[in-house]
């Protein structure tokens, strides 16, 4: 059965765009170099310099990328919007959305939809963009169905690494100083 994607009542208000709690995170992966096989079970190799073309292409402006669940035939609906491509440091595609759907945002969170997929414009195809170089078509979240392109990174919701948070620890711990004494606290 395939995965349902939020609805709402056809008559309903659209969704108020996603809170900082219920956006997606930035820096999602999405395609990886290598060989990979496409739906119709051809090939195709893709290398950095290809990956870093791709991103270099995107131009929301020019054809903003949708955020759908699974490969919907005419890409509708559309939960989000891809507003950023780029090569992130270990060297995968990533994209930064906007305009998310605040019950998508919740459910991707929730891990319904931990994995991705990219679906491209070839460089031949009619409605390209950008003619002669590959372009992003829309990044699919996947349900249950497995991702032609694995070892992607799962998206984190993790605020910052914990070598750069910023804390201020109030526990006990061998070699703490004493607790301040009682008789001299300001009264109340």
């Amino acid at each position: 059965m395939a995965s349902q994607a939020p609805t709402a009542p056809a008559n309903a208000p659209a969704a108020a765009p996603a809170d900082g709690a219920a956006a997606l995170p930035g820096g999602i992966e999405i395609f990886r170099a290598g060989t990979h096989r496409d739906d119709a079970g051809n090939t195709h190799t893709f290398t950095r310099a290809q990956l870093q073309e791709l991103a270099d292409s995107y131009n929301a402006a020019l054809r903003e990328a949708p955020l759908t669940v699974g490969h919907p035939k005419d890409n509708l609906p559309a939960y989000g919007w891809v507003q950023r491509v780029f090569v992130n440091e270990a060297g995968n595609l990533a994209v930064d959305a906007h305009q998310v759907d605040a019950a998508f945002a919740e459910m991707v969170k929730a891990g319904r939809f931990k994995k991705r997929s990219a679906s491209l414009y070839p460089p031949t195809a009619p409605h390209n963009p950008t003619p002669g170089k590959w372009y992003l078509r829309h990044v699919a979240f996947l349900g249950a169905q497995p991702p032609a392109v694995a070892g992607l990174k799962d998206i984190s919701y993790s605020v910052a690494d914990a070598a750069e948070a910023v804390t201020l620890d109030f526990s006990e711990a061998a070699g703490a100083p004493a607790p301040i004494p009682a008789q001299t606290q300001e009264p109340p």
